[in-house]
């Protein structure tokens, strides 16, 4: 029997919409990839032509992350089924007051709910736009949330634990 996970990238692929995807799932688990010190001193902006930008706080993290920029890569890259990011370029950015996943991990009364930062909502949607059949947009756009829940519950549990 196939795992499912092997059926919807085949599905994703004859789509056209398997890169959007990876795409996303970069943006949305950058914090996870690079972990807590990197991603609290920048955050994924967006990606184009397979280069990631990403903004930085400040000139002397953007200098640390650019000599760090081949592992980023490949780190990267290691958790995609396949390679995809050719480069990361880094811009200043004012990223303390910008929505970042980890500040999107706010519980409500239900232990259960995880709030999705808006920019990982923002680009469900526009990944989900590119699907004409209306029930299969529906069923990705609601697996996409459901994904991103049990990771940013993941990134919780682990945070907690340390």
């Amino acid at each position: 029997m196939e795992k499912i996970e092997n059926i919807l990238i085949g599905l994703l692929k004859k789509s056209h919409i398997d890169k959007k995807v990876l795409q996303a799932q970069i943006i949305a688990s950058y914090g996870g990839i690079v972990g807590k010190k990197i991603s609290a001193v920048s955050r994924p902006l967006y990606i184009q032509n397979d280069i990631l930008f990403v903004g930085v706080e400040n000139s002397v993290w953007m200098h640390q992350l650019y000599l760090l920029k081949l592992e980023l890569i490949n780190k990267i890259n290691a958790s995609l089924p396949y390679p995809l990011l050719k480069d990361i370029k880094f811009l200043i950015r004012d990223i303390k007051n910008s929505e970042r996943i980890d500040e999107g991990l706010k519980q409500s009364g239900n232990k259960n709910t995880v709030l999705i930062p808006k920019d990982i909502l923002e680009t469900i949607d526009e990944v989900s736009k590119t699907i004409c059949d209306n029930e299969l947009r529906n069923a990705f756009t609601k697996l996409m949330i459901k994904d991103a829940e049990n990771k940013l519950k993941k990134e919780e549990k682990h945070c907690l634990s340390t």
